[in-house]
């Protein structure tokens, strides 16, 4: 489960990347989450947070502490400007030992969460899971907080294997949906 986690949060295009950076940065320390997401550049998110040792997903309501360790990631051109709000990169240590933090990619097919941004679904708060990057079609898109899902969006995310089955249900996870006719859309484009 380590190896498949690492491998599928860097076996990403050129465009997203991760670092992982300690926080030492004096106007970080106490700020929440929240608060500091703001500082940081756009197309950048905080996916998760090792703190003495334990790796967690980040809360809007985290506050943040000396000797944090905070997993970003972001597109290339602008994940560097993370470093400058957090503090130095290290050696990976999230990703290398995620003590429980796994990722799972799921198909998005629940009407109920097509059409929504990924901010509106508030995924931390409610699922206790961070969303890491999004499949449309070919194409890895950066998971931005505007970014509305699609029915066949494949969602990568990380969160505890405990919580699988919730994240499934969440999204759907069902092609099924995307291959059935609907005969009234049929019947009426034969219509017209």
């Amino acid at each position: 489960a380590i190896a498949e986690t690492y491998w599928q949060l860097h076996a990403q295009d050129s465009t997203a990347w991760t670092l992982e950076l300690d926080v030492r940065r004096p106007e970080v320390i106490g700020r929440t989450v929240a608060e500091v997401a703001k500082r940081l550049p756009a197309g950048v998110q905080i996916a998760a947070i090792q703190r003495l040792g334990i790796n967690t997903i980040p809360q809007p309501t985290t506050r943040f502490v000396e000797g944090d360790d905070v997993l970003v990631i972001g597109s290339a051109n602008v994940i560097e400007g993370a470093r400058e709000v957090f503090g130095p990169v290290i050696e990976p240590v999230i990703l290398e030992h995620p003590q429980g933090l796994e990722y799972l990619r799921v198909f998005v097919s629940r009407p109920a969460v097509v059409g929504r941004t990924i901010a509106e679904l508030r995924i931390s708060e409610t699922l206790g899971a961070s969303v890491v990057n999004l499949r449309r079609g070919d194409a890895e898109l950066h998971a931005r907080p505007s970014l509305a899902l699609e029915t066949g969006d494949r969602i990568g995310l990380m969160t505890q294997r405990s919580n699988f089955p919730t994240v499934r249900t969440f999204f759907g996870n069902s092609m099924r949906s995307t291959a059935e006719v609907s005969y009234v859309s049929l019947g009426i484009g034969i219509v017209l």
